[in-house]
């Protein structure tokens, strides 16, 4: 299975409202990573820099808020998470994605 059918599939699990929440943040990742790429192919290192893109994006000229951060590195590991689950995966390399430790308000 390759990533592209991977997410297709997965989103077609969710509610429509989760579905959308989730189809921004995995269709630029499937853009960053490619979407033929056999999930079983995916690495650590691919997530890692797909995070420091996204990190070093800016919105309205400031960086990404620490909450929107949290939401692509969960709404990824949520993907892989349930990759395993299915049997599809042995592991989910998003378990090494780290998290934003607190909120900069």
């Amino acid at each position: 299975m390759n990533l592209r059918e991977a997410v297709s599939l997965f989103l077609a699990q969710q509610r429509a409202s989760t579905r959308k929440s989730y189809h921004y943040v995995l269709s630029d990742m499937l853009d960053h990573i490619g979407p033929a790429r056999p999930i079983e192919a995916v690495k650590v290192s691919d997530l890692i820099l797909y995070m420091q893109d996204v990190r070093s994006r800016k919105h309205r000229g400031k960086p990404f808020a620490s909450a929107t951060i949290r939401k692509y590195v969960k709404t990824i590991r949520t993907l892989f998470n349930w990759l395993v689950q299915i049997g599809e995966l042995e592991s989910a390399p998003s378990a090494a994605l780290k998290m934003p430790k607190h909120y900069p308000y």
